[in-house]
C-alpha cells in the first residue's frame, strides 16, 4: 500500500493498517480502512472495522461498512465475542446521523441509509 508497509509481514502489515485506521485525518483512516477490507487476517481487522462503522466521517463509516459486508464470518464471530463492540458503533452512527446527516441520508430514520446499512449488517448476524 505504501512505503511503511513493504519490509512487514501480512500480520505486520494488517497491524500497521489497523493502527492506521484510528489515525485522526479522516482520508488516512479511510485509506487503511480499505487495506484491511482486503486483509488476508480479517480476526485482527474486525475491531477496528467494527468501531469505524460508527465514525461520524461518512465516508470512513462506508468503507468500514463494505469491508463488514466483505468479510461476514470473520464479522460475525467479533460480534458474537463482542456485542458491546457491535452496540456502540450502531449507536455512535445512529447519533451521527441525527446529529449531521439527517439531510443527506434520508429522514425520518425509518427512511435513512445510515437504518439500512444497521439493518444490512443485523441480517448478515441473523444468518449467522
Amino acid at each position: 500500500m505504501d512505503e511503511c508497509t513493504l519490509d512487514l509481514d501480512a500480520i505486520g502489515q494488517t497491524m500497521l493498517h489497523c493502527l492506521y485506521s484510528c489515525h485522526g485525518n479522516g482520508y488516512v483512516r479511510e485509506r487503511h480502512l480499505r487495506a484491511l477490507a482486503n486483509s488476508p487476517h480479517p480476526e485482527l481487522a474486525m475491531p477496528f472495522m467494527v468501531q469505524s462503522f460508527g465514525n461520524w466521517v461518512r465516508e470512513v463509516q462506508l468503507v468500514a461498512f463494505a469491508g463488514l459486508m466483505k468479510q461476514p464470518e470473520a464479522f460475525i464471530a467479533f460480534v458474537q465475542a463482542n456485542p458491546q463492540a457491535w452496540q456502540a458503533a450502531k449507536s455512535r452512527a445512529t447519533s451521527y446521523w441525527d446529529c449531521y446527516y439527517q439531510g443527506e441520508d434520508g429522514y425520518p430514520w425509518r427512511q435513512s441509509q445510515t437504518r439500512a446499512r444497521i439493518q444490512a449488517l443485523a441480517q448478515l448476524l441473523k444468518s449467522g
